[in-house]
């Protein structure tokens, strides 16, 4: 790169990532008179820290950035985020005897922006065997990447007491306001190859392209844009209103129900876009569909009644039965929404076309303006904010021997969830032969005469042929469900030890595949069959299986003298969510077996026998590769049970891991009265075993190769041909932090 492009791409092993940050909270609470108490509280944080490329959007196959086992990436394809906060909060409390009032206004002020490592060059991404190899260039996400957000929250509740009744109304209005930067291809089109792009299946076709005696050599530096920066200004807001009763209707059961509606507020009005309207578009049954990016739902009321209980059951408050049903509703990942108001496609209303106007946006220092883009992002004009209806049911029971037992069940039905579609996805044009049976839109990039379908070709899945720029539409569906079953034991003992075990079952599902970027909802969602139908399946979120256990034992030397020594187990199955996997994982092939346009979306089939796979290569080829396969499936428990069936989205699970953490607290006090100065000196030691063994605490992840293990190499006809390029089992050793034991020092003043 440095003899090509005079370009230095850094080191890529050897450098260290650096975090800083400075903390500092401040409070004051003031009793104004017997009746009215007010604190005000102030929050500062300025911080930085070092990161490598984002680890899985829009990456090689979706086969992620590393570093991994697979993937190392460039020093310099990576950034700092530096965050910048001030938040301040007041609150009043009044009390009578009659009434209660709570009033609460915060301001919170964020500031993060991004300085990457690399001077401006494209983003070039390396694969090799159907994964990323590795990552060299600009981090794809840092161009002019701002992010100011202005937070107003303002809430009031009133209470009022009558005879045995808590009646409380109250009001919560908050509006948010952003300023977004981000130019995601000012250095060109990292997620397509060449001609145009800057993906490489191979360390071959990359080392072609970069020499300069090659008739396939690229000058990358062509690819840097330049001219007014992309940003917008967007403003939004919740406005939520609310009636409660508390009534005890007895000495033994407590009711508490109610009613609150939310009205979400989009205060950003999109510039007239005649031009989504003029795109030829389906809905998600294949109708005809008008998107108009510049059409935002209307602010429309969303109901949420609740009732919730606690029965003392036995009298005497050994048995207590609680729990509650209602309707709950959240908010849409706001950049989601920025995304619809930054991508309208080629408006001829807007920067650059012909006698469009400027629309300066954010500070003037930014040089940032409204402006064209790649592809269209659209909100359905019927859209709802999430909804969803919970229902918790629990009983605590004292057990003999002192003895605390709970028992929890909780239960969600999604009413409105979030689901994306493409408008611009074609119908299909046949199907995958055999027992896989999927459709197949028609996209196909090989360049190999006879090596895609009959009637297929670059853009074949377009319903609008335009190099691969879709028409995204936010919507909803109503299909996800979880349940929740916690079981927990606790116990406190005289000699000052307190123990607790817990037990907790989870099972999520839902349509979605979670990421920052609207589109790439869609790109990225692992799917069996219509990409604008997925598939109810599992949540990525969420450990399976989860054992937790502590013990903590308290020892007073004196009265001013006092240890804790206190430990955490964490026995579980799965792991913590960590982007591009890490709790749960989809396998999926290398390369666009169906068609639509994206490679790495579609799910594997997962043969029964070497006749429901075809292979390259001569027989002899294709004989090993099927023993590889099949020697791949057994290991894996999940592949061998779900032979003859195409994969479930994130149907793989982690392997259960076991951690142990200590914690020892020290308390000194000195002194007495006004004069007295109280100590805490603490020791943190997380995961205490890998410290006492490196093979202990050390937790498993699938490798970027086995999840992703059959690349595509072309098609016979309709029937796509593979090259089995997994590894010979799923899951290798974490390397990350969670593997390691970690140790923590600390110093507390307690100020009388």
């Amino acid at each position: 790169m440095i003899q090509a492009y005079n370009y230095d791409a850094g080191p890529y092993e050897g450098y260290q990532h650096h975090t800083d940050n400075d903390k500092l909270i401040a409070k004051l609470d003031w009793n104004v008179n017997p009746s009215n108490t007010l604190s005000f509280r102030w929050d500062y944080l300025k911080a930085k820290r070092d990161l490598p490329p984002h680890p899985f959007v829009l990456s090689f196959n979706n086969t992620g950035r590393g570093p991994n086992a697979t993937s190392l990436p460039f020093r310099n394809a990576g950034y700092a985020i530096n965050n910048h906060l001030n938040s301040f909060a007041l609150e009043l409390n009044s009390r009578s005897r009659g009434f209660a009032n709570r009033f609460f206004a915060s301001y919170n002020r964020f500031r993060d922006f991004r300085e990457p490592f690399s001077a401006p060059f494209p983003t070039i991404e390396i694969g090799q065997d159907g994964v990323t190899y590795t990552t060299v260039g600009h981090e794809p996400f840092s161009i002019h990447n701002i992010l100011d957000q202005d937070v107003w929250q303002f809430t009031d509740n009133y209470s009022v007491f009558r005879g045995k009744h808590v009646f409380t109304i109250g009001a919560n209005f908050e509006r948010f306001s952003f300023y977004n930067s981000f130019n995601i291809f000012r250095y060109g089109f990292f997620q397509f190859g060449p001609p145009g792009g800057t993906k490489f299946d191979s360390l071959a076709q990359f080392f072609d392209a970069t020499d300069q005696t090659s008739a396939n050599y690229i000058d990358f530096r062509t690819y840097i844009g330049s001219g007014p920066y992309k940003g917008e200004d967007i403003s939004l807001g919740q406005l939520g209103v609310y009636l409660q009763d508390e009534y005890p209707v007895s000495d033994r059961l407590n009711l508490t129900y109610g009613v609150r509606v939310d009205f979400p507020m989009y205060f950003t009005d999109p510039i007239d876009n005649p031009y989504s309207r003029g795109l030829r578009a389906l809905d998600e049954n294949g109708n005809p569909e008008t998107v108009d990016q510049s059409k935002l739902p209307g602010t429309a009321p969303l109901w949420s009644p609740r009732l919730g209980f606690n029965w003392n059951a036995s009298g005497d408050r050994r048995t207590q039965v609680r729990g509650g049903t209602g309707i709950f509703t959240g908010r849409i990942p706001f950049v989601w929404y920025g995304n619809v108001i930054s991508n309208p496609g080629a408006n001829p209303n807007l920067f650059p076309a012909s006698g469009a106007p400027v629309r300066p946006t954010g500070s003037p220092e930014d040089s940032s303006t409204l402006a064209q883009s790649f592809d269209v992002n659209a909100i359905h004009p019927k859209f709802k904010w999430p909804q969803v209806w919970t229902t918790d049911l629990a009983v605590d029971h004292q057990l003999p021997g002192g003895v605390l037992g709970t028992l929890e069940v909780v239960y969600g039905k999604d009413i409105h969830a979030i689901v994306m579609r493409n408008a611009d996805l074609r119908a299909p044009i046949g199907t995958i032969p055999g027992p896989d049976g999927r459709p197949f839109y028609g996209g196909c990039t090989f360049t190999t005469p006879g090596a895609c379908p009959a009637g297929s070709g670059p853009g074949g899945s377009e319903l609008t042929s335009d190099f691969g720029a879709g028409i995204y539409v936010l919507d909803n569906t109503s299909d996800g469900h979880s349940l929740n079953v916690t079981a927990q034991l606790r116990k406190n003992f005289a000699s000052g030890l307190s123990t607790s075990i817990g037990y907790s079952f989870t099972d999520a599902r839902n349509n979605l595949k979670s990421t920052e970027i609207a589109s790439v909802l869609w790109q990225n969602e692992p799917v069996k069959g219509d990409p604008n139908k997925p598939e109810l399946s599992y949540s990525e979120f969420g450990q399976r299986h989860r054992i937790i256990g502590s013990a903590t034992y308290t020892k007073a030397w004196s009265p001013t003298v006092k240890t804790r020594v206190g430990m955490f187990l964490e026995v579980a199955q799965g792991n913590r969510f960590a982007g591009a996997g890490g709790n749960r994982y989809s396998f999926i092939y290398s390369g666009d077996v169906n068609g639509d346009g994206q490679g790495g979306n579609d799910l594997i089939y997962i043969p029964r026998s070497q006749n429901e796979i075809t292979f390259a290569g001569t027989p002899a080829e294709q004989q090993v590769q099927w023993n590889a396969l099949n020697a791949f499936i057994e290991q894996d428990g999940y592949l061998r049970s779900h032979r003859g069936q195409i994969a479930d989205r994130f149907g793989e699970l982690n392997p259960w891991y076991n951690n142990v953490d200590l914690r020892i607290l020290q308390e000194l006090g000195f002194g007495a009265g006004s004069a007295r100065h109280q100590f805490e000196l603490s020791l943190d030691i997380l995961n205490f075993g890998n410290l006492l063994n490196s093979s202990w605490g050390v937790r498993k992840v699938a490798s970027a190769s086995a999840t992703s293990p059959l690349k595509l190499v072309g098609f016979n006809g309709t029937t796509p041909i593979f090259n089995f390029t997994g590894p010979s089992k799923t899951f290798v050793d974490d390397p990350g932090l969670l593997s390691r034991w970690q140790m923590q020092l600390g110093f507390r003043y307690l100020l009388n």
